[in-house]
């Protein structure tokens, strides 16, 4: 079985889509599609259905990904231990606060499992501040959730996250398929605190359609945010991760919105001309590699 085939696959997985797929990639539609079909045939199964504009993975796809996930996890792994070192170490990294709280103790469990004497100090801040400390040499390595521009910084995108809405089961947009900002100008909103980078993104999308927001409750934990949600006090803005894995389904509605200005992602930033250390290097790649299981989310 073709190895890069099984790349794909998992690419088409991610994104429901050969298109975005080939982008993520860079590689040409139909280089996509064919990797698709050699692996339906070399196993003699379907893998996708179309509805409507997107694909759906069948439970045989499912069976695959799910292999093939595990098999290049362990490759990962196998690749990383045979670099790692008995040497005690100590390593500095930071983080803003949605990945530094809910994403990098993921990242560190899994590199502390292959390089077990290494330490892993975390500094974590907002967007803002945890650039600037890079852009100081106060930190080497980092991981943001904002969507940076900055010609001084070596910038690695590893995940695409969107922002989505989480409202209670009886409430009026329940009803909606999906959501634009216009439809939440006027909601009672729970949001994460200004700094944050969901917070500004948010601030970034109303601003760009020239439409103002009601924030009724603010604070930087999730779980706070989506137990006032369903409550009923208002309509929950948080990452699709965090909602998937902690939205209680009974009675939260999970809602996607229109606009393309909540999409961001996370990545890893340095500064460009500086080398990262060997264990910041296997660090980096440890982290940036999760993005091969953080997007499995439980479906509707």
């Amino acid at each position: 079985m073709n190895l890069n085939h099984l790349k794909i696959f998992i690419f088409v997985c991610k994104y429901s889509s050969i298109t975005q797929a080939s982008k993520e990639l860079n590689m040409k539609q139909p280089q996509v599609s064919y990797a698709i079909k050699e692996l339906e045939r070399e196993l003699n199964t379907c893998l996708f259905f179309r509805v409507s504009r997107r694909l759906e993975i069948t439970d045989n796809g499912n069976k695959l990904f799910n292999l093939a996930m595990r098999l290049f996890d362990q490759y990962a792994e196998m690749e990383l231990a045979m670099k790692s070192s008995d040497e005690e170490t100590i390593i500095t990294v930071g983080a803003s606060i949605t990945l530094g709280k809910h994403f990098l103790p993921i990242y560190i469990r899994k590199f502390n499992k292959i390089y077990p004497n290494v330490h892993v100090n975390l500094i974590i801040d907002t967007n803002e501040n945890i650039t600037s400390m890079v852009l100081n040499k106060k930190l080497s390595l980092a991981f943001v959730d904002t969507n940076i521009d900055e010609p001084k910084l070596e910038v690695e995108q590893y995940h695409k996250d969107k922002i989505v809405a989480i409202c209670h089961k009886d409430h009026p947009l329940s009803k909606k398929s999906s959501l634009s900002l216009l439809d939440l100008s006027n909601e009672d909103l729970l949001l994460r605190t200004k700094g944050n980078g969901d917070r500004e993104a948010i601030n970034q999308a109303f601003q760009a359609l020239g439409t103002t927001y009601h924030a009724v409750l603010e604070n930087d934990i999730g779980v706070l945010l989506l137990n006032a949600t369903a409550n009923n006090l208002g309509i929950s803005l948080l990452p699709k991760n965090i909602a998937y894995d902690y939205a209680n389904k009974n009675e939260t509605k999970i809602l996607n919105i229109d606009e393309l200005l909540l999409d961001r992602y996370f990545s890893s930033i340095h500064l460009k001309g500086v080398e990262l250390s060997d264990v910041l290097q296997s660090f980096n790649s440890v982290s940036i590699s999760q993005d091969n299981w953080l997007f499995i989310q439980k479906r509707d």
